[in-house]
């Protein structure tokens, strides 16, 4: 049931009225919400094999039923209206009493069991909107980094919900760069590539969750992604020592001089080679 409209039900209580202490065996409908007013829920007089040529001559009223009175009769011709919206009750218990114009009045009493049926009236909705995640880079390929959630008031197929990425022209790029998917079944979005602060720092992107009704119905969400620094770059620096080392030695009456001179390189710290 969606916005503010409330549809009206109808059914048949064509009811021959029987004296005494016998009591009619109870009758269960099953109806869509949503219907346009005037639907025929029921006959209750034909379900039951009776004769309603006697229904000008009763008296019919609803004792009990919903505490909102939802259900009122028509004395004349037995039709009973009501809006009706599954997602706030799915199942009405009725009970009617049909009274004759005799001296004494005899009364009896039917009770009726109406049973709303889904349809496809409410469309899936997010936990939030817009959704924000933090994320630090360096995350661990293929694994879960965030997700979202919806529900869906109806139940059944109608309730079934799937989820798939929004991707556009402008902000495809950056997410085919990282491999972003999710899973249609349960909305947990993963990166199949590591995040890297220092190439992106935010990006947005959209997505929608549709039901599995006739018709389908869907909904769309922002999310908002801001990839979090990590210390993961390191400074590289050569210096040149100005010490060198120095080993003289004889061969065959000829002297040779060998220098060595070393390098440093620090990440983080400093090396000494």
């Amino acid at each position: 049931h969606e916005g503010s409209n409330r549809c009206c039900f109808a059914f048949h209580l064509s009811l021959l009225l029987i004296f005494g202490e016998q009591a009619f065996a109870e009758l269960r409908y099953s109806i869509p919400e949503e219907m346009k007013e005037g639907t025929i829920v029921g006959n209750v007089a034909k379900d039951l094999g009776l004769d309603k040529t006697s229904l000008a001559d009763r008296l019919l009223r609803v004792v009990s039923g919903s505490k909102d009175a939802f259900f009122e009769v028509n004395p004349d011709n037995g039709v009973t209206k009501s809006p009706l919206d599954r997602e706030k009750q799915a199942i009405y218990d009725v009970t009617i009493v049909a009274k004759d114009a005799g001296t004494p009045s005899l009364t009896s009493v039917k009770s009726i069991t109406i049973i709303v049926s889904d349809v496809n009236d409410n469309r899936p909705e997010f936990s939030a909107n817009p959704y924000t995640f933090y994320v630090t880079e360096n995350n661990l390929p293929g694994v879960s980094v965030f997700s979202v959630r919806a529900s869906d008031q109806d139940e059944g197929e109608n309730a079934h919900i799937s989820y798939h990425i929004l991707r556009d022209e402008k902000e495809n790029s950056k997410l085919s760069s990282y491999s972003l998917n999710i899973n249609s079944d349960n909305g947990e979005i993963l990166a199949l590539k590591s995040f890297d602060f220092e190439s992106l720092k935010t990006f947005q992107f959209q997505v929608v969750a549709s039901d599995s009704g006739t018709p389908l119905l869907s909904n769309n969400v922002t999310v908002n992604v801001f990839i979090l620094d990590q210390n993961d770059n390191c400074k590289y620096s050569w210096y040149f020592s100005r010490i060198c080392i120095c080993f003289v030695f004889v061969w065959k009456f000829t002297f040779y001089i060998v220098a060595f001179r070393g390098a440093e390189i620090f990440c983080g710290k400093f090396v000494s080679l």
